[in-house]
């Protein structure tokens, strides 16, 4: 066995070698994640404002504990406010935010939950969906009568 390998400093630089490689390659990942979020976003920003229906999730998709209020921070997906993914949370102090300016890990754990959210939001689109095809439908016959109405 090689006795420099057995040195402390040669094991300790090692381990400081291990460590940069690990951040390196999270922040490696977070940017990635970054990119993937904004792509996401920038889909939300499109259909936002075509179905002009704002959706908040009923789910909790994280939590954490914060030392400047009393109780956990709760966070849930939303499509709000400016047409884009965005978290919002349980307490008045803690702002809702773009997903795209949210901590790594918000990211992580919204993503983790976004296929869930996308087919709610797909779903009460369905719903308003139906609602206004019934409603143009019954508007079209009232227009129809009138119009008839008139030529008579």
């Amino acid at each position: 066995m090689n006795a420099e390998a057995n040195e402390p400093g040669t094991a300790i630089a090692e381990t400081i070698e291990y460590i940069n490689e690990r951040s390196q390659n999270l922040v490696r990942y977070s940017d990635k994640l970054s990119q993937a979020i904004r792509a996401i976003d920038k889909y939300i920003e499109v259909v936002g404002p075509q179905a002009g229906i704002k959706f908040t999730d009923s789910e909790i998709f994280y939590e954490e504990k914060n030392i400047y209020i009393f109780g956990d921070v709760k966070y849930r997906l939303s499509v709000r406010k400016d047409w884009g993914l965005y978290v919002v949370s349980n307490i008045d102090e803690a702002p809702n935010h773009l997903l795209t300016e949210s901590s790594r890990a918000i990211k992580k754990n919204a993503i983790i939950r976004l296929p869930e959210f996308l087919k709610l939001y797909a779903a009460e689109l369905e719903k308003y969906e139906k609602e206004y095809r019934d409603v143009s439908e019954k508007a079209e016959k009232m227009a129809g009568i009138l119009s008839n109405k008139e030529m008579a």
